[in-house]
């Protein structure tokens, strides 16, 4: 049986720098050079792990090679070898191939699907947010909804009924990427008080979404309490994953937000939450969430030096929501 550190010798030989890679290794391939099936679009990457024989873990220590799509060896062109021979070893080390995907570069910037908060959306005339939350409708509902901003999802003269694109329009997204529709925003009214300014969307029929948020996982429930000092964390569609902390819990601004269908209102936004930075423009919409894992709030707003967030509970209780 291989041990570790056979193993590791083995992938650093087969990726050894020089103009052919694999060229360290030899009878890499049985059925040519070894940069043959390397070279192979197809192979995404190389490690070290136990062999996967029919959904288990077996305790054999294998040279790991991932692919993007996993075929039988009489199907593809250069297969890769079920062993490798490595210089200095007198018997070959395992092979085991697992299926990974196509692994590329991932931004919240891209198209996700199934559609994932954390990533960006927004409306088709307006500027790019981020899906905050997966909703359901409290009387009890199955049909997941998407949570956002009112100032991302009725952007540019968006409407009741009017489709949301993810990703963002100004991301690329078009009309092949529609996702949902607005349904409803919190009320509001000139001058008014209000404590949140989410939205709610449907989700189109077939297209899939998880409740995970990208780098954070699923939440781990709500948390109504917010103080002063506190570590809170986000992922959004501009700044990823950042974390900041709690200046003022009893923050308040005055915001013009856009009113669904056309124009503007000017409001007051009180018990908001003051942050130290770890937001900017795209982020909005994004969910909060404390070191629990628990959400907190929906960021709405920041500036070169701060970042606002309103809590999670009023938003949820004006639309009439719960965590999907």
């Amino acid at each position: 049986m291989a041990r570790r550190e056979e193993v590791r010798r083995a992938l650093e030989a087969l990726l050894a720098p020089g103009p052919d890679p694999g060229a360290g290794v030899a009878g890499a391939a049985p059925a040519g050079a070894p940069e043959e099936w390397l070279a192979d679009t197809g192979v995404q990457g190389f490690g070290i792990g136990r062999r996967v024989r029919k959904g288990r873990r077996e305790r054999t220590v294998v040279l790991k090679v991932y692919v993007a799509r996993k075929s039988p060896p009489g199907e593809c062109a250069r297969p890769v070898p079920r062993r490798v021979r490595v210089p200095g070893r007198r018997s070959p080390v395992p092979v085991d191939v697992e299926e990974v995907g196509e692994i590329r570069l991932q931004s919240a910037r891209d198209r996700a699907r199934p559609v994932t908060p954390g990533s960006g959306i927004s409306s088709p005339g307006g500027r790019a947010g981020t899906l905050g939350l997966l909703v359901r409708e409290r009387g009890g509902g199955k049909e997941e909804r998407l949570l956002g901003s009112l100032h991302v999802f009725a952007a540019g003269g968006a409407g009741t009924g009017d489709l949301l694109l993810q990703p963002a329009a100004e991301d690329g997204g078009g009309p092949g990427d529609r996702v949902g529709a607005l349904l409803r925003t919190v009320p509001l009214a000139p001058g008014a008080a209000i404590t949140s300014e989410a939205a709610v969307a449907s989700l189109d029929g077939g297209v899939a979404a998880v409740p995970d948020i990208r780098h954070l996982g699923a939440p781990k429930g709500l948390n109504p309490l917010v103080t002063s000092g506190m570590t809170v964390r986000k992922s959004g569609r501009t700044t990823e994953l950042t974390v900041g902390q709690v200046r003022d819990p009893d923050f308040r601004m005055i915001l013009d937000l856009p009113v669904p269908g056309g124009g503007t209102v000017r409001v007051q936004m009180v018990a908001q939450v003051l942050c130290t930075r770890f937001t900017d423009a795209g982020d909005s919409g994004a969910a909060v969430l404390d070191d629990a894992g628990k959400v907190v709030g929906l960021v709405v707003a920041g500036s070169d030096s701060s970042s606002v967030f309103s809590r999670i509970h009023p938003a949820l209780d004006a639309l009439d929501l719960r965590l999907a």
